[in-house]
């Protein structure tokens, strides 16, 4: 999961920036001559230097780096250590959910929302912005998760509606009164996610968590930006780790 995130992380903004361009240059009625990059699930993993397809030993999460020692086997360009510390980052967040007392569907959806919370921060921390994709991924798995019981799925649906309700409200009123889009949308539908993975009744919970972190960091941030995803994310986590605590 750590490598198949690198790989959404490295493609997909730049075959979205492409296809935003073609547009671009369809409405302007101009001729469009570049070429095509490969997608997120197609063609294969190739090197990002001199572009040669890489074999399935020089794939191997993690023991592929360091046996290559950081180094493309055909250019000897360096590697870059995100990779490497992605497919780290995914094996710790993920491993702890061995020590817990879940079914094995509870840990299979609840790890691939994991990997979600992952992507969306690392991909909001880079780009200011969130792919409808990877959010709807987020509220499927976490639905899928609430089909357990009536009261459940109840809960997780008036949460998917608050979460994304709440950040519209803040969203509107300062559009409104200031002309100021303080927050995308993106956080809207992603907090609509984390609403429908753990209900209502945790919103409030983490809306403060993650204002409360996204504030300290924009205190200590010189360019006064900051993405508000990755601590809607990191607060969704807290939340999880805190019940078992």
């Amino acid at each position: 999961m750590g490598s198949l995130i690198s790989a959404f992380l490295h493609r997909w903004p730049i075959w979205c920036e492409f296809h935003w361009r073609k547009e671009a240059h369809s409405i302007l009625e101009q001729t469009f001559s570049e070429k095509e990059p490969p997608s997120f699930t197609s063609g294969r993993s190739q090197c990002t230097h001199c572009n040669k397809p890489l074999s399935a030993l020089e794939l191997i999460p993690i023991f592929s780096f360091v046996f290559l020692l950081g180094k493309c086997k055909h250019c000897k360009t360096s590697i870059g250590i995100q990779y490497l510390i992605l497919e780290l980052a995914t094996l710790i967040i993920c491993l702890p959910l061995l020590l817990l007392n879940l079914s094995i569907f509870e840990t299979l959806f609840i790890g691939l929302i994991f990997c979600c919370l992952l992507t969306i921060s690392v991909f909001d921390f880079h780009h200011q912005w969130i792919p409808d994709e990877l959010n709807g991924l987020l509220i499927l798995f976490s639905l899928l998760l609430s089909l357990e019981s009536e009261s459940l799925l109840a809960s997780s649906v008036y949460g998917m509606l608050l979460g994304y309700g709440g950040i519209y409200v803040i969203r509107f009123t300062f559009l409104k009164l200031r002309n100021i889009e303080i927050i995308g949308l993106g956080d809207a539908k992603l907090l609509a996610g984390i609403g429908a993975w753990f209900g209502v009744s945790a919103i409030s919970y983490i809306l403060f968590l993650a204002s409360t972190l996204g504030l300290l960091a924009f205190l200590f941030h010189k360019n006064r930006k900051i993405a508000f995803g990755p601590y809607l994310c990191l607060s969704a986590y807290i939340f999880f780790w805190n019940q078992f605590i």
